[in-house]
């Protein structure tokens, strides 16, 4: 009778670790994806352009809380001091976008229509 117990106390305690185990390993996978999917962002930000917003997310993507929490802090007090430069990132952002859209026929054809839109808007402001 007391080996019975036992054994039922033993699987009970397996299958108890088992899953606990499975769970753990699911949180670990979840953790992990969030963290390639900040660098992979960061790999796509730098392609247009951004400097600072990669450094972040790829302190982030390794495991390096602190380092991403000292760079966010350096930028929001950028942003305080001097939000020129903050400018100065997104203007160089927007001309290597406009550069991708302009090697496309398509992206040319949308760049024409909103440099027409922009230009009869103009136009009819003024002689309003």
């Amino acid at each position: 009778m007391f080996l019975q117990e036992k054994t039922v106390v033993l699987v009970l305690g397996c299958m108890v670790a088992y899953f606990v185990a499975r769970q753990i390993v699911t949180w670990y996978r979840q953790i992990t994806n969030r963290h390639k999917g900040a660098v992979r962002l960061a790999e796509w930000a730098r392609g247009y352009g951004l400097t600072r917003l990669p450094n972040i997310l790829l302190d982030y993507g390794t495991g390096d809380f602190v380092g991403a929490a000292e760079q966010i802090e350096e930028f929001v007090q950028l942003l305080e001091k001097a939000p020129g430069e903050v400018e100065k990132e997104f203007d160089s952002v927007f001309m290597n976008v406009l550069a991708k859209k302009l090697a496309t026929q398509t992206g040319l054809a949308v760049v024409q229509a909103a440099v027409t839109d922009a230009t009869k808007s103009k136009s009819t402001s003024t002689a309003s």
